[in-house]
């Protein structure tokens, strides 16, 4: 526990340092997500297409 104001801002700006890394890391999981989904999208589109064209 800190034992001054100092200390405590510090261990403030620690944790808010943290934080920020993590939703910098869960913004770029999202963005990959993101993707991932635009691609099975297509993908789904292009099946549609085959079995259109099958039937």
């Amino acid at each position: 526990m800190p034992v001054n104001m100092e200390d405590y801002i510090r261990l403030l700006e620690t944790m808010v340092e943290q934080q920020k890394m993590q939703i910098q890391s869960q913004d770029a999981r999202i963005l990959e997500q993101e993707q991932t989904i635009a691609q099975l999208r297509a993908l789904v589109d292009e099946l549609r297409l085959l079995k259109v064209s099958d039937e």
